[in-house]
């Protein structure tokens, strides 16, 4: 274990510097960039829950995106709108943006097998209690038929 004072020795010796060769070149300053101005988004969502000209320095103001997916995803599966006219809305508002675009793409598939599998529970209650009408409706039949002999 070396002693205190070989330690204050290493302490106060010189240091080594790389010669400037080696040194790392100085960061080039940045040229500022000019402030944009705020300008209506483009998402164009109506309703209550729309858009309502909210202003960004983007295409989009924060989440307008998503909100036009989701807009447009319900419009497709209502048929207000076809998956085609859908998807060309969206690309001509967004740049196409193939992000935007594969993400409607796999939303409106996803929401249409939802409301495809909802309406076939539906369609499947609705037969069982027709069944069960019937069911009853044959037994009302029989004890009335058994009552009168």
């Amino acid at each position: 274990m070396p002693s205190m004072n070989d330690v204050k020795e290493q302490l106060a010796a010189p240091k080594v510097e790389a010669p400037a060769s080696d040194a790392t070149p100085a960061k080039a300053k940045r040229e500022p960039v000019a402030p944009r101005t705020p300008t209506n988004c483009v998402c164009g969502v109506p309703g209550d829950k729309g858009c309502n000209g909210a202003k960004s320095t983007r295409k989009f103001a924060p989440g307008h995106d998503a909100k036009l997916v989701g807009y447009l995803t319900r419009e497709v599966v209502a048929q207000r709108v076809t998956p085609e006219v859908a998807l060309k809305d969206l690309a001509e508002k967004s740049g196409n943006s193939a992000l935007l675009v594969g993400k409607l793409k796999s939303a409106i598939e996803r929401e249409t097998e939802k409301a495809d599998a909802k309406a076939r529970k539906a369609s499947v209650e609705a037969a069982a209690a027709e069944a069960k009408v019937a069911e009853k409706a044959d037994a009302v039949a029989a004890s009335t038929a058994a009552s009168t002999e």
